[in-house]
């Protein structure tokens, strides 16, 4: 079992941009670690970035909330699920979402970051490697219709058995393979830069098993990743 990205047909609003004047942005989000642990864990990658990708570090961007899901929706959403107390760093904010509805409510209607790079011409995707992923843990509703143009997470549905389709089905994937979560989500990636060379593109890929419960769990990544932006610096349109 795997997950491909084809070409579609191209949205009307990437058909009539000025194609040339716009950069790809992607997300690659590792979950559960700190700007300090990345440099610790992942030295040739982000050196590689530094230096090739002329990359920024954004020091002290602190989250808000507890876990993943209050920052990942401030970060794709641009709103605050939960309260910030008054205190001598923060005036205090009142929660964007009454009445929990960030949970109790579809988010097709919201301001969801694809939506804002899919109106200004981009093709766009999202993978996540947890069937449950940032907008619906722990029984939220998440989105009715897929948010992107390419979703990777009738795959992971499947894989999970978020539905109690196939409990063993993740095993069969994953055991003895050679083949962790993120490798599936990245060559998802891969894809979706190999068959849009033409149009500029967004996509976000946040991977969760990787780093989520393990501080040591991201190490022997650094070859992959540091691979990955150097054999595919040339598909990134900048």
């Amino acid at each position: 079992m795997h997950a491909q990205t084809f070409r579609k047909d191209i949205p009307k609003q990437a058909q009539s941009s000025p194609a040339d004047q716009k950069p790809d942005v992607h997300i690659i989000l590792f979950d559960s670690v700190s700007h300090s642990q990345f440099i610790r864990s992942m030295p040739k990658t982000s050196h590689f970035l530094k230096e090739f990708y002329e990359s920024i570090s954004f020091r002290y961007l602190n989250k808000i909330g507890l876990n993943s899901r209050p920052n990942g929706h401030a970060l794709l959403m641009g709103k605050s699920v939960f309260p910030i107390a008054e205190s001598p760093v923060s005036r205090g904010y009142k929660t964007d979402y009454p009445n929990e509805s960030w949970c109790e409510e579809y988010l097709d209607e919201d301001q969801f970051i694809g939506y804002r790079f899919q109106d200004a011409g981009y093709i766009s995707m999202m993978s996540e490697d947890w069937a449950y992923g940032v907008f619906n843990w722990p029984n939220c509703w998440g989105f009715n219709h897929k948010p992107v143009d390419h979703y990777m997470r009738p795959f992971q549905i499947r894989v999970e058995g978020y539905y109690d389709q196939s409990p063993d089905m993740a095993s069969k994937v994953y055991n003895g393979t050679c083949h962790e979560e993120f490798h599936h989500q990245m060559e998802y990636l891969k894809d979706f830069l190999r068959v849009y060379p033409d149009i500029p593109k967004f996509s976000i890929t946040w991977m969760s098993y990787l780093a989520h419960n393990d501080a040591n769990g991201l190490f022997h990544s650094d070859d992959y990743f540091y691979n990955f932006f150097k054999d595919y610096k040339d598909k990134v349109r900048f």
